[in-house]
């Protein structure tokens, strides 16, 4: 049985590049998250895409690995400012206690919070910058405001709360420098 078992893992493990699996320490095989129906990748363009990033980077392509990364690196993001939010809430919450004041409403986090993340529709916009760093901006919306163009056009939005949000991450030294929630107080 243990020869059956490894090479088994030496065909997968021959078969499939590392952009396809991810391996952990523990020699276990762990399949990529990303849905790949919820995501697409635009060109980066000087005319249109100003806001992002400096004039002088130069547009790039993402791997299936990079992806991988992205939706992991974006997925802790959103952990810690849910986790913010929370935090901010429950202070909120216990202020108004300590003053002895009527709690609004329990809604009022819920706006706030990021949920179902990975049905979250994603566009990416990847480039190197002059360093020749490769950074890319992350785009995140809710589902029911998918535009029938978003795989060609990035989604703007003024305002939109928890279902628009957007970041910055710099693949090279795998740090996110830029997150916002469109929208947010």
């Amino acid at each position: 049985m243990n020869h059956i078992l490894l090479i088994v893992t030496c065909f997968i493990m021959h078969h499939y590049s590392d952009d396809k699996l991810v391996f952990t320490t523990s020699n276990t095989i762990q399949l990529p998250f990303t849905d790949t129906s919820h995501y697409t990748t635009l060109v980066f363009d000087k005319t249109r895409n100003y806001y992002q990033f400096d004039k002088n980077v130069k547009p790039t392509t993402l791997s299936y690995k990079e992806i991988i990364k992205i939706d992991s690196l974006t997925g802790i993001e959103v952990v810690s400012y849910n986790e913010k939010i929370e935090r901010s809430y429950k202070e909120f919450e216990d202020n108004l206690r300590k003053r002895k004041k009527k709690i609004p409403f329990k809604t009022m986090e819920l706006w706030n919070l990021i949920t179902n993340y990975s049905k979250y529709y994603k566009q990416y916009i990847p480039v190197v910058n002059v360093k020749g760093e490769k950074e890319v901006w992350v785009n995140c919306f809710c589902p029911d405001y998918k535009a029938s163009d978003w795989k060609k056009e990035p989604v703007l939005v003024l305002d939109g709360g928890a279902c628009f949000f957007s970041l910055k991450i710099n693949l090279t030294t795998n740090s996110i420098y830029y997150f916002q929630v469109h929208g947010n107080p």
